[in-house]
């Protein structure tokens, strides 16, 4: 799912064609008011992905990269910086 539908707290995102370098940064935030998430949740990770596409050649690469999990009750996360 979309990030902004989920999460509601401040993130930048960003992209460099000429390195292929994609980055997410997150603010830090209260997990429990800026998260949608469901009942009884007790923890939670943040993932992201990037993938080149060559159509041409019919070749494509991919690379993630996430957080460790996280406690969903704790006070204010420290800012969030992935890249891939």
């Amino acid at each position: 799912g979309k990030l902004g539908a989920t999460l509601f707290a401040s993130f930048t995102k960003a992209f460099d064609r000429a390195s292929g370098d994609a980055t997410v940064s997150i603010a830090p935030f209260s997990p429990t008011l800026r998260i949608a998430a469901p009942s009884g949740t007790t923890h939670f990770k943040i993932a992201m992905g990037a993938s080149e596409l060559d159509f041409e050649n019919e070749t494509s690469t991919f690379e993630s990269s996430e957080t460790a999990i996280l406690p969903y009750e704790a006070a204010n996360t420290a800012a969030i910086d992935l890249s891939a």
